[in-house]
């Protein structure tokens, strides 16, 4: 029985997180760098991947749902503010699943061509491409993301997306957005992560 029941956890784990791998918010990660790699003038060979989450935005995510629970958005077409609120169960659920999401690890092979890269190996990776002319450096950018949130059967999620550029400075959102006519929408920012250094190298003595 035991043996059954592991089996099926990890079934349901495996599918999950090859959901979590093919859910359109994490693919346009890819296809924004393809977009870029291979245009006229670049022919990037790898997409560098972050392999975990800043403690600036799991503190952002547990500060922000401790203290808000309602999010606002002002719709462009009808200029009428639009909202989100969320209860104390689902508030609590964001932050719990907040504290666990840098246990998730992608895998090189979650995109063709993709590099694990840890933070602490931002600066030597960034240095080792310093003599290159600035567009071509951009092909050494690392690109960060979470694992997808999900509530209400799936039709609303949260999501964190960073790109870290040569200049060593990262600029990344964790976003709310609603399933609409089956297309991920934005609906508004939740945390806003920007720093201009390597945060956690300087952390260690």
């Amino acid at each position: 029985m035991k043996k059954i029941l592991l089996c099926t956890a990890l079934l349901s784990f495996q599918t999950l997180y090859a959901q979590n791998e093919n859910f359109e918010l994490v693919q346009d990660v890819y296809k924004q760098w393809h977009k870029f790699a291979f245009n006229d003038r670049n022919q990037c060979k790898t997409i560098y991947i972050n392999d975990s989450l800043s403690d600036v935005l799991i503190n952002c995510i547990k500060e922000t749902f401790s203290e808000h629970k309602k999010f606002y958005r002002l719709e462009s077409n009808s200029m009428k503010l639009d909202s989100i609120e969320f209860d104390n169960k689902e508030a609590n659920y964001i932050s719990e699943q907040g504290n666990i999401l840098n246990t998730n690890h992608w895998s090189e092979n979650i995109f063709p061509n993709a590099k694990i890269i840890h933070p602490s190996q931002f600066e030597q990776h960034f240095k080792s491409f310093a003599f290159l002319e600035l567009m071509d450096k951009l092909c050494y950018n690392v690109y960060t993301f979470s694992n997808p949130i999900f509530l209400r059967n799936h039709t609303v999620c949260l999501f964190y997306n960073e790109e870290r550029t040569f200049s060593s400075f990262n600029d990344g959102e964790f976003n709310l957005y609603v399933l609409k006519n089956k297309k991920w929408e934005l609906f508004t920012t939740i945390c806003r992560v920007r720093e201009v250094k390597y945060a956690d190298e300087k952390k260690q003595p």
